[in-house]
């Protein structure tokens, strides 16, 4: 049996409010092709795996200071 929220695939006022961005920045992305979407007709939506995978590619890594950058007092 599948899950609903393991599957899903989400609105772009979802997604949206999901990432904390507007739907018009949604639209862009989709536009530039930035965001992973699904195309149905002219239906857009976002598989929710999609874009978990997404985060993780676009994830900086944590900022490293040595005890040599510090300065010394």
């Amino acid at each position: 049996m599948i899950e609903l929220n393991e599957s899903r695939l989400l609105k772009k006022r979802e997604i949206a409010d999901y990432l904390g961005f507007t739907i018009w920045a949604i639209d862009a992305w989709v536009s530039q092709h930035r965001i992973p979407f699904v195309k149905f007709g002219k239906a857009v939506r976002f598989d929710l795996n999609d874009i978990e995978n997404w985060i993780q590619e676009h994830k900086e890594g944590p900022c490293i200071f040595s005890s040599s950058s510090k300065k010394k007092q």
